[in-house]
């Protein structure tokens, strides 16, 4: 995961070669020359993002990650999350399902344990309060990763969680985010089909800790409709194919959308610098290791 992530920002940094590189350490990357500022949000590099945030189901390890390779290009970043937060425990559903955030530690990153994309409203809401158009940051380029799926698809074979209303959540929260903010780049993240991937830990004896007395199984909470009969692995890896169709649609509509030209203004439509794009998430299953999942 980390060399594909140097890789992508090392062949960002060689701006003008026709070769690319990898590296074990985001320090060993070439430096960026000097190049004028973007004319749009089409026109970025490494070096121009100064604000990082981040969105989605679980408090997530990777957007720190992600930032440690921009300030290599722009020291200044705002947004990264300083240090962990245990994901919150509640009786009855085990996972908190509501939204805590603690700007002193999670800064930008909105991410939230047990969340799913009925929750994304508030993640936006928090963001906007931070970097919206109201704010220092209203001009400043912004990276916003976008990851929301695995519990929403982990309760999906119970009533009125379709693919359709996923769609439509995410669709929503992001219209609701360009309202407020201007300047940003939306990296919205695939699920990795993770059905596949559930009892890759079996295969590890003393890799699982269990809680006190044994008395709970934690797959019964991280993925219900793993064993529920109207569920099923399968039935799991079905319904993450069509969230990523979906997310894929999404990013093609709303860029579509928000693409700024010339009739715009005349037609007094509300312009904002902004774009989606789609990263899919396909690793080969067979190739991760249990200890990766901790």
């Amino acid at each position: 995961m980390n060399r594909a992530l140097l890789f992508i920002t090392c062949t960002a940094a060689v701006l003008n070669t026709v070769f690319a590189l990898t590296a074990d350490d985001i320090s060993e990357c070439p430096s960026i020359d000097w190049h004028r500022s973007p004319k749009s949000v089409h026109d970025l590099k490494a070096d121009d993002i100064e604000v990082i945030a981040a969105m989605g189901d679980r408090y997530d390890e990777d957007a720190p990650s992600l930032a440690n390779y921009f300030q290599e290009y722009q020291p200044d970043l705002y947004g990264p999350s300083f240090g962990k937060r245990p994901a919150r425990l509640c009786p009855g559903t085990f996972f908190c399902l509501g939204s805590q955030h603690d700007l002193s530690i999670d800064v930008l990153n909105a991410a939230q344990s047990g969340a799913t994309s009925n929750e994304l409203t508030e993640q936006v809401d928090y963001l906007t309060e931070q970097i919206g158009l109201d704010t220092e940051y209203a001009t400043s380029w912004k990276l916003i990763n976008l990851f929301i799926g695995f519990n929403d698809a982990s309760i999906s074979c119970l009533p009125n969680r379709t693919v359709a209303q996923y769609k439509a959540n995410v669709k929503n929260s992001l219209i609701r985010l360009f309202e407020k903010v201007d300047n940003a780049f939306v990296n919205l993240v695939g699920i990795m089909e993770y059905n596949d991937l559930i009892y890759t830990t079996d295969q590890a004896p003393g890799y699982k800790k269990h809680f006190e007395n044994n008395t709970i199984d934690l797959l019964d909470y991280e993925c219900f409709c793993c064993r529920h009969p109207n569920g099923g692995v399968k039935f799991i890896g079905d319904i993450v194919k069509e969230y990523n169709i979906a997310l894929s649609q999404i990013a093609e509509e709303l860029s579509a959308s928000y693409s700024k030209d010339g009739i715009s203004p005349y037609l007094r439509k509300s312009q904002r610098d902004v774009t989606v794009v789609y990263q899919p998430m396909n690793p080969v299953i067979s190739t991760v290791p249990p200890q990766s999942l901790r």
